[in-house]
């Protein structure tokens, strides 16, 4: 597999990755990453993942996926688009910020994209929500104790 980006989306999913055995290498623009994944053992490439020539040299011709965690919509459609044509059969998925980019990340060859501004809202609405819960319960206590 290939991650292309690795802030915390792509470490999180090399952390699961890494659980289940599943081997991995990252594309990151990052140096300082970089040096840092690499010092770690990790595989790791220095480049822009809308080259292909990146891409080969992290394995894409024999990766079975590419996952592109970039924050970034239109690098993100760019690299969708050159890991597409170089291996037609790959699975592609992709970190949209935005849901207007999901179609186009489809339309270009994604197989599925995650959009951060509806993840964002389903953890308000879990994390919030539940907070707020148990604060309401909290304060329900403390006015029946006559607190």
């Amino acid at each position: 597999m290939i991650i292309a980006g690795f802030g915390p989306g792509g470490r999180a999913l090399a952390d699961r990755l890494g659980i289940m055995g599943v081997s991995y290498s990252i594309v990151e623009l990052n140096a300082a990453t970089v040096t840092r994944q690499a010092r770690l053992g990790r595989r790791v490439v220095f480049g822009d993942a809308s080259n292909a020539e990146v891409l080969e040299t992290a394995g894409l011709s024999e990766a079975d996926a590419v996952i592109v965690t970039i924050p970034d919509d239109q690098a993100t459609l760019r690299a969708i688009q050159v890991a597409r044509q170089a291996a037609p059969d790959v699975f592609i998925g992709a970190r949209m910020q935005f849901l207007s980019g999901k179609v186009p990340a489809l339309s270009l060859g994604a197989d599925e994209g995650t959009v951060v501004e509806v993840a964002t809202a389903v953890a308000l609405e879990k994390e919030l929500l539940g907070a707020l819960s148990k604060w309401m319960e909290k304060r329900e206590r403390g006015a029946a104790s006559g607190a």
